[in-house]
């Protein structure tokens, strides 16, 4: 059987491949076809499930540690953009999650977390992590997104129509998608912290309170953002900044935490 290993290398290897074809595309270096990278990109993260799942799954219980979930993360990314892609223009985002996921996965092959796999996690608690997850995972390409669109807003300001402007889709289309991304965002993470409040005794206890804390501004936070779209239209720097605060919240309040509670508190 094939181990995490060497599935995981595996992975990686293709989705930094992918990754190159997708750059060059948007560069306007090469005109490849996007199906190549797509395809590339499937493969790959049919290997990457079966390391991160291979990690997560051990006999000794759940090891959710940080490198195995910021793996997983990096799948369901990858899995969303490349399902969305039959029905949206969003192929172009993998020129971000591509080379993150390679390099989360290379973080959950090659080093170790304190975190002690769990045994004990209900139905409820489960339910309230996958939530947790899918919200990150849905928000991460949010900020992918937002990205590209500066990148585009910045060459149509330079009266710089090559390589990117013409590869992307129009700019309203972008900003449409990118809202659409983040209501979905939004629901996932406000399903994720009523189910924190509902299932955890004590949301706010010692090794939860700082994720807790950041979760709850940076739903503040994009519900601003969606609330100034509807009323002001907000669009373009706007847009991109509250998105990039309301998950920079959001990553610290989680990953964050989960840093300093596997990697500094318990060798300190």
């Amino acid at each position: 059987m094939v181990s995490a290993t060497i599935s995981g290398s595996i992975s990686a290897t293709l989705y930094l491949v992918a990754s190159t074809y997708v750059f060059q595309r948007l560069s306007g270096k090469k005109s490849i076809s996007k199906q190549w990278f797509l395809l590339l990109g499937l493969i790959a993260g049919i290997f990457h499930a079966h390391s991160v799942l291979s990690l997560i799954f051990a006999d000794a219980g759940a090891d959710l540690g940080l490198f195995n979930i910021a793996s997983l993360i990096g799948w369901i990314v990858i899995a969303i953009a490349l399902s969305t892609n039959l029905f949206r223009p969003f192929e172009n985002i993998t020129v971000v999650v591509y080379p993150l996921a390679a390099l989360a996965i290379a973080a959950s092959l090659f080093f170790d977390s304190t975190f002690v796999p769990r045994t004990d996690l209900s139905l409820p608690i489960t339910t309230h992590i996958l939530l947790s997850i899918c919200a990150y995972s849905v928000l991460f390409i949010a900020v992918g997104q937002a990205i590209l669109i500066a990148l585009q807003n910045r060459q149509l300001k330079q009266k710089h129509p090559q390589s990117i402007i013409r590869v992307l889709p129009p700019l309203q289309t972008m900003e449409s998608v990118l809202f659409e991304i983040i209501w979905i965002g939004m629901a996932l993470l406000s399903a994720s912290i009523v189910t924190g409040f509902l299932f955890y005794e004590d949301i706010f206890q010692q090794h939860l309170a700082h994720k807790s804390v950041f979760s709850l501004i940076a739903w503040l936070i994009f519900a601003v953002l969606l609330c100034g779209r509807h009323v002001f239209g907000w669009r373009g720097r706007t847009a991109i900044r509250w998105t990039y605060s309301g998950f920079s919240f959001l990553m610290i309040g989680y990953f964050g935490s989960k840093f300093v509670l596997e990697f500094i508190l318990t060798r300190s």
